[in-house]
């Protein structure tokens, strides 16, 4: 979220994570109850599907070091390739998040 939205955020303002305050809680939440954070419809869909695998439950699905770094690089040169209309997005959420917060403090 912070490469999108260029600025930190929470992914789990929202959801079953809402009731975190601290970074720390964050672990309980995924160790006990099995919870992930929710990623917004419109995230990136080679992220989306690189963050499902990373956390998933058995650890046997999970990619390896060298498949997250190839991951990456791929996604990485999707960026290069499509810089304009990523560029887009990230404005676009900018905007929408101005407006959230703008509209939170009326």
């Amino acid at each position: 979220m912070c490469v999108v939205m260029r600025k930190y955020t929470l992914p789990y303002e929202t959801g079953p994570l809402s009731d975190v305050v601290m970074e720390f809680q964050i672990l309980p939440g995924v160790a006990q109850r099995g919870i992930r954070p929710i990623i917004p419809d419109n995230f990136p869909a080679g992220m989306t599907a690189l963050l499902r695998q990373m956390w998933d439950n058995d650890p046997t699905k999970r990619p390896s070091t060298e498949a997250v770094l190839e991951s990456l690089c791929k996604l990485e040169e999707t960026y290069a390739a499509n810089k304009h209309s990523w560029d887009k997005l990230r404005k676009k959420h900018k905007r929408e998040r101005d407006r959230h917060v703008k509209g939170s403090s009326d």
